[in-house]
């Protein structure tokens, strides 16, 4: 079981629409996948059609997630771990701050081990203490990124703060890599300018090659919670299954 975390420090870069897609993908190619919704705002929960399962909040409390905590889909190889609440007020505040930190990982100690192949855990757009603990808690960071000068400086702090928990708190965590989203084909001159940026900050084979392009559907979708996938969408769904074979090359 691989856990991997999507993570930049800059909202709307697609982490939600990623994780969500991402999963699909994998499931759809006989992996079994669990998708943590670590985001406060709680949108991967209301963006995808789910059955039944605990909350997050529930499993933190309890400090313990099983497999018969996450929530089906419509497909019977994805599942999801529901948040439908505020996690840092309802839970955090009730465990010392050592214990903080490590509070996702405490809880996955108690999943059983082959209860998934990959876990993917969106975070909010922040590195405040749910990021901190996915980190702690995953083999993998992810970071989607648009060219952009904002988010590219997201992409720098949140390399940071992945280098400084490997440092100290989790050293078996590594960068699976940075992947464009939002990317559109027509802007050539920019596109390779802030490229260009990103891969002062990163090693060239962490800058991912799969890109996912401007697509009006993810936010059609979103409304009615339908993956790319779902809707058919021949676009998302070459770009997802891109990401998802590049990404499994790299995965040990």
């Amino acid at each position: 079981m691989k856990i991997i975390t999507l993570t930049n420090n800059k909202g709307g870069v697609t982490k939600t629409t990623s994780s969500i897609n991402l999963g699909y993908a994998l499931a759809l190619q006989n992996f079994k996948v669990g998708l943590i919704d670590f985001d406060s705002q709680k949108n991967l929960s209301f963006n995808i059609e789910n059955a039944g399962g605990s909350t997050l909040e529930q499993c933190l409390n309890n400090k313990s997630i099983k497999l018969s905590d996450f929530a089906t889909t419509n497909n019977s190889n994805l599942y999801v771990l529901k948040n439908k609440g505020n996690v840092t007020l309802s839970v955090f505040s009730q465990f010392n701050a050592d214990e903080q930190p490590y509070l996702l990982l405490d809880c996955l100690e108690n999943l059983e081990a082959d209860a998934f192949d990959f876990i993917i855990i969106d975070t909010p757009p922040n590195l405040e203490l749910q990021t901190i603990n996915s980190l702690i808690a995953s083999d993998y960071a992810l970071i989607p990124a648009t060219l952009e000068t904002n988010s590219i400086i997201g992409v720098d702090t949140t390399l940071q703060a992945i280098k400084r928990i490997q440092s100290r708190l989790n050293p078996k965590i590594n960068l699976l890599g940075v992947f464009i989203s939002k990317y559109d084909e027509r802007l050539t001159s920019t596109n390779n300018v802030m490229s260009e940026k990103i891969l002062s900050l990163v090693d060239e084979t962490k800058y991912i090659k799969s890109k996912i392009r401007t697509n009006s559907n993810y936010a059609k979708n979103q409304a009615i919670s339908l993956s790319i996938f779902e809707s058919k969408d021949a676009r998302g769904i070459d770009d997802y299954n891109a990401l998802s074979q590049e990404l499994l090359k790299e995965i040990n």
